[in-house]
């Protein structure tokens, strides 16, 4: 069976150290361990294509090993860039918000990668004036609920009449009866004012019954927590399937309903206080890269070692043996502030590095984006591979001991904004 690539996932990766006087070094050389037997002979330059899969971002630069930070140039019309360094670089990419909101991401690479990937959206703040909406009404046939947009509405009543808000524009609605057995979908509503939809939402004509696996998973982390969920991104929808935490059962979308170009993500994750385990499913369409749940999610184990120190305006992690996974990714986040740092595996072996942090030392950046972690923040180190016969992306993440649980439902709601406004783009 035909399957889909590897998931490009949004990592983070930074090299900036704290002084005793806690002001940030500029030296590249602090994210590398031990850097006294780099050489140090001048190496022809290489351009290296940078790819940005989200925003136009507010600060956009790069450099070459410990060099001066330099912009990197505009992008073409395929969100390209072209950059020219000797061999390990960090790319950063900040997409800035009201305030302090932020959101960056720091990519350190190396030519070996031959290409570098970043993305860069504005931080999902309740500031701002709301978009204008108008009224959409209609009727479900069953008791159930209906998204149509960002709006979501339910009843028990058989049947009942839907009542939403909306900006204008095309949407595709998504249906489900109460027991969340089936599903339907209608796609192409035009809203260009007060509209009532006919004919009546039926789940009887227009609905057909949810899929639903229950693979196996051992080698849970102890006392863990799951979290199941699948995606449905549409060419004018964006659809949470759900599946509950803790039944074990991957929903998937009826086949019969799907579309080639839609686009359908599954996830299991399990997480105890102080790791997570997680594995990523994805498919296009409902042919032969449609989406398949294997039997087995051989999950990977909770990396080792792994400490976390003090840095200016963020968090360190630091580890002492690097599995032989995949790209390592330290994502630290606040109420109003999420700095992403992503090391590759090429990085890590050009430069030695035994720890990670945001590098807060690029051009622009402001103190006010910093995260104050003697307050409420999140921080995440992890690494992922992808399993080469099933193409399930698996990771293990590893948790700073001075996290604050709390926050993690706002970090998945982040991951999972993310992701959809990288399939709008897309």
């Amino acid at each position: 069976m035909k399957r889909l690539g590897p998931i490009v996932l949004a990592l983070v990766g930074a090299v900036a150290a704290c002084g005793d006087d806690g002001s940030s070094q500029l030296g590249h050389d602090a994210g590398h361990g031990s850097d006294a037997g780099i050489d140090s002979t001048p190496r022809p330059l290489t351009d290296v294509v940078i790819t940005n899969q989200g925003a136009t971002p507010d600060i956009y630069e790069y450099r070459d090993g410990s060099g001066d930070w330099q912009d990197v140039d505009a992008p073409d019309a395929n969100g390209h860039s072209t950059i020219h360094v000797t061999n390990d670089f960090t790319v950063l990419a900040l997409c800035a918000g009201d305030g302090s909101a932020v959101r960056a991401v720091a990519v350190n690479a190396a030519i070996a990668d031959q290409a570098a990937f970043i993305d860069c959206f504005p931080p999902s703040t309740d500031s701002g004036s709301a978009a204008q909406t108008v009224p959409v009404t209609g009727t479900m046939a069953q008791g159930g609920s209906l998204s149509l947009g960002t709006e979501t509405v339910s009843s028990t009543t058989s049947p009942w009449t839907v009542n939403v808000s909306v900006p204008t524009g095309t949407y595709d609605a998504a249906g489900f009866d109460t027991a969340h057995t089936k599903m339907l979908i209608r796609r192409g509503i035009v809203v260009s004012g007060p509209l009532a939809v006919t004919p009546a939402f039926d789940l009887t004509t227009e609905g057909a019954a949810l899929g639903g696996s229950t693979p196996a998973v051992p080698g849970l982390i102890p006392d863990a927590q799951t979290q199941l969920l699948t995606l449905l991104f549409t060419q004018n929808a964006f659809v949470n399937l759900g599946a509950g935490s803790g039944s074990g059962e991957l929903v998937t979308a009826p086949l019969s309903l799907v579309s080639p170009n839609d686009f359908e993500e599954s996830e299991y994750l399990a997480f105890n206080a102080a790791d997570e385990q997680f594995a990523i499913m994805q498919g296009q369409g409902s042919g032969a890269n449609a989406l398949v749940v294997p039997a087995t999610l051989a999950m990977l184990s909770p990396i080792t070692g792994i400490t976390f120190s003090a840095e200016t305006g963020t968090r360190r992690a630091h580890w002492t043996t690097t599995p032989a996974l995949g790209d390592i990714t330290l994502d630290v986040q606040s109420q109003t502030q999420e700095l992403i740092a992503i090391a590759t595996q090429n990085w890590v072996a050009a430069t030695g590095a035994t720890s990670l942090a945001f590098d807060t030392t690029a051009r622009g950046f402001k103190n006010l984006w910093f995260i104050d972690t003697t307050k409420q923040f999140f921080a995440l180190l992890s690494q992922s591979s992808v399993d080469a016969t099933t193409n399930v992306q698996y990771g293990v993440a590893t948790a700073d001991p001075r996290t604050a649980l709390a926050l993690r439902g706002q970090v998945q709601r982040e991951r999972i904004r993310h992701r959809r406004l990288l399939r709008a783009r897309r």
